[in-house]
């Protein structure tokens, strides 16, 4: 074999190699991001599921529409200075919804979760979430401008999500299971005898 053909083999040799490294790399790339993701979404999912955001949740959806008729309060939502002990106490469980739905539309934004993902797990709990806080948002944003953006990113996406898939997104053609409910009858009984 002449020199020169022993070139174009280790050449060709070399290029495989690095090919294959390169390939190797980038697997190895995709594993480590769905990786990431997987981890990302275990800890949003444990914080959506903690006692704190319960609390918080519970607050939001029972009793801020009734505190935000208060002036006393509205005041002190936009005056941080002149909160209570008691209204720091909630505004900040307020801000614990907000800035866990606000996470969440960075990390959907950015690429570092998948968006379709977010969406299927998260739509439903957003939208909800971004209603209960409109009013208080609104006169935090009269202070802070650019508050909770990524999480208004986030239901503007889950707005055209829900648009775009009225129905969910099982698919249409794949058989449903019945569930049996036992009670269904005696539990409308039960709620008909509560309404009377």
């Amino acid at each position: 074999m002449t020199l020169e053909l022993w070139n174009t083999v280790a050449s060709t040799g070399t290029v495989v190699v690095i090919t294959a490294t390169a390939i190797a790399a980038l697997i190895q790339m995709r594993h480590a991001r769905a990786s990431n993701q997987i981890a990302a979404l275990a800890e949003l999912g444990k914080a959506h599921d903690s006692p704190e955001f319960t609390a918080a949740y519970l607050f939001a959806s029972t009793g801020l529409a009734t505190k935000l008729k208060d002036p006393e309060f509205r005041y002190q939502v936009f005056e941080p200075k002149a909160r209570t002990s008691e209204n720091q106490t909630l505004m900040a469980q307020l801000a614990l919804i907000g800035n866990h739905f606000e996470t969440l539309g960075t990390l959907a934004m950015t690429g570092l979760i998948d968006r379709k993902v977010a969406l299927m797990l998260w739509d439903g709990p957003a939208l909800a979430a971004w209603d209960l806080l409109g009013p208080f948002l609104a006169i935090e944003r009269r202070r802070v401008a650019d508050l909770w953006l990524h999480f208004e990113y986030f239901v503007v996406m889950a707005q055209d999500w829900r648009e775009k898939h009225p129905d969910g997104v099982y698919p249409p053609n794949l058989r449903h299971i019945v569930v049996d409910d036992p009670w269904l009858v005696d539990d409308r009984r039960y709620a008909e005898s509560r309404r009377v």
